[in-house]
């Protein structure tokens, strides 16, 4: 894997320093931590004495596919910039980012899902804990994208650039409760909520500052 598309991405799992390529197939920081892509073509960053959560290959809400959904989010992406897939179900929308010409990488804890978003789309891949801090800068990323992970909306609104995208899709029982857990960091934008084969996809902004109560 090219390391290089990463540039201006990724932070160190271990001191949180900004990683940068330094030689080829490896990304290194300023503490001398050094981390290199794999044979599989996925590059792992977990901090130094964690490990990763049983391998689930990449299963959607409640251990179910997203397909019906894929094409309903594909059509909220933003029009340019870093599009970051947490927990990937599967290459679709990776595959739609890539045709849209944004630049887009997935972040998962599953290497099987990995190895699949490599193989059949070529986009970047990371394998990361979800549940913890995420090694990635500050404001890195124009969409964010989650349909297969807990929610962690401090990890979100930090990633994301001002005024950037969150999308998300939930069961159509469950949309409420997501709006409700999600409006301190982030409001509507000019979309609604579209429901999609027992899915509800939504696109939510980033809101400058966290609502205090």
């Amino acid at each position: 894997m090219e390391v290089d598309r990463f540039e201006g991405w990724l932070a160190c799992p271990d001191c949180e320093r900004d990683l940068d390529p330094v030689a080829v197939g490896v990304l290194g920081c300023s503490s001398g931590h050094r981390f290199e892509a794999n044979r599989r073509g996925h590059l792992g960053l977990v901090a130094s004495g964690w490990r990763l959560p049983a391998d689930s290959g990449g299963r959607g809400v409640a251990g179910h596919g997203t397909s019906t959904v894929t094409p309903v989010l594909a059509a909220m992406l933003p029009r340019r910039g870093r599009v970051l897939e947490i927990a990937p179900t599967g290459p679709d929308l990776q595959m739609a980012m890539l045709g849209a010409g944004l630049i887009p990488a997935a972040m998962s804890s599953s290497t099987r899902a990995l190895d699949r978003i490599v193989s059949e789309t070529g986009s970047g891949a990371v394998l990361a804990d979800p549940a913890r801090r995420w090694p990635i800068r500050d404001a890195a990323l124009a969409a964010l994208v989650v349909t297969g992970a807990s929610l962690a909306p401090i990890e979100f609104h930090r990633v994301l650039a001002p005024g950037g995208f969150l999308l998300s899709a939930t069961s159509d029982e469950d949309a409420a409760q997501l709006m409700d857990d999600l409006y301190p960091w982030f409001e509507h934008d000019q979309s609604r909520p579209v429901p999609a084969g027992g899915w509800t996809a939504v696109r939510l902004r980033r809101r400058r500052r966290m609502l205090a109560w």
